[in-house]
């Protein structure tokens, strides 16, 4: 297994990190691996998500709801007409 070092980890922080890891009976290595493995699987499945729906987290929260905007799903497509 790879040894990793932490440095500049505020000597509080890393104090917090000691506890959480007892409260689950894990030595703060396994407990500290096992954060990180959960950050990777996190990431990748963020990244792995289709196009669609990684354009609608970027823009959630700017004020449209589903009901402003017509659901187009199951209609066909007519082409514009120009005079």
């Amino acid at each position: 297994m790879t040894e990793l070092q932490l440095k500049d980890i505020d000597s509080d922080q890393l104090h917090q990190l000691e506890e959480i890891a007892a409260e689950q009976g894990q030595p703060l290595d396994v407990f500290v691996a096992a954060v990180l493995t959960d950050i990777l699987r996190h990431h990748r499945a963020e990244r792995e998500k289709g196009l669609g729906t990684r354009i609608a987290k970027r823009f959630e929260g700017i004020g449209l709801n589903d009901q402003e905007i017509e659901e187009l799903r199951g209609h066909a497509v007519q082409p514009p007409e120009f005079d």
